[in-house]
């Protein structure tokens, strides 16, 4: 990969797709890495067709419709046949399944979705686990009908933005294995880990309780793990900790960058003097104050009581991960 700006010229870009629980700091490495002068950031893009369809705010400002980088994306979209007339209706650009966030689309998101998300999941990963056999492999085709149409919309993207570097944080290990199979030399995974007492505390202080807010990182980790290992080729699988990232951005963004064939760029760490056009991701994609710093407070406000409960069901995985 290069490191200016500039067009591909109908190639596809590379991928870099980042895998993790939730609240690990998924949307600061996609600023981070999407502030190289090669690449762009594109956040939860999982959740593109949810976007369109409510019209909801790029981080530039503008409202997707008016977003003058989205407008030129959706306008070469409307051309291709895998979408149909998008316009009609927004979920055409499937681009694989998403869960309920920030901004929920009641009309769509309904309870029969969710539980044909949940049964596509189970299905897809016992494919992914059984292989060479293959008798679950019918789970997978909405996500290899998803990874396929991402592949699309990136090629589009990168001819739009002149990049070549796309960075994915639609975290799902599913999602991530499924697009890595669909096209190893264009993929890269970024397994970002962080304490799962962070993440547990992050849950729990949102209302979660506490068997979700637990299931909520250990399910990332003890199913998603083995997943990549086995089907994500070692030099493609990096590994980040949240926690190295943020006591020390320079020396981990070098390391990726060295990683995925291109040199680090300190234009990376001021990631607030660039104008991203990310659409779907935690909150802190619009806040102005780009000090990167350690957030800890589990340390001070876990209750002993959710430490123990924590440590007896999750701990040594916790350990395993490098969490002591």
């Amino acid at each position: 990969m290069g490191d200016g700006s500039h067009s591909t010229g109908g190639t596809q870009p590379t991928a870099m797709f980042i895998c993790s629980a939730g609240h690990s700091g998924s949307t600061l490495l996609d600023l981070l890495l999407g502030s190289h002068p090669a690449a762009m950031s594109l956040g939860e893009i999982t959740h593109l067709p949810k976007n369109v369809a409510l019209n909801t705010s790029c981080t530039c400002g503008a409202p997707v419709h008016e977003c003058a980088f989205w407008g030129r994306v959706l306008e070469r979209l409307a051309r291709e046949p895998a979408f149909g007339d998008w316009r009609e209706d927004p979920y055409k650009l499937f681009l694989g399944f998403f869960e309920a966030s920030n901004v929920v689309d009641r009309r769509h998101q309904t309870m029969l979705r969710r539980i044909l998300r949940k049964l596509v999941y189970v299905g897809a990963y016992l494919h992914w686990r059984s292989l060479p056999f293959y008798p679950f492999d019918a789970f997978t085709e909405p996500l290899r009908r998803g990874a396929a149409n991402k592949r699309l919309l990136f090629r589009v993207i990168a001819e739009v933005a002149e990049k070549r570097l796309l960075i994915d944080s639609s975290k799902h290990y599913l999602e991530a294995v499924t697009l890595y199979r669909s096209a190893p030399a264009d993929t890269r995974v970024l397994l970002l880990v962080r304490d799962g007492r962070a993440v547990f505390y992050s849950y729990l202080k949102r209302g979660y309780r506490r068997n979700r807010a637990l299931e909520a990182w250990r399910g990332t980790y003890a199913r998603g793990l083995p997943l990549l290992r086995e089907h994500v080729a070692q030099r493609d699988l990096i590994e980040v900790r949240y926690e190295d990232l943020v006591r020390d951005p320079r020396a981990e963004l070098e390391r990726v960058c060295a990683a995925v064939g291109t040199s680090f760029d300190a234009r990376m760490l001021d990631f607030r003097a660039r104008v991203h056009h990310v659409l779907n991701g935690n909150n802190m994609r619009f806040a102005r104050d780009g000090t990167i710093r350690l957030d800890d407070e589990w340390r001070r406000k876990l209750s002993a009581s959710d430490l123990r409960y924590f440590d007896s069901r999750a701990g040594a995985l916790n350990r395993a991960l490098g969490y002591h």
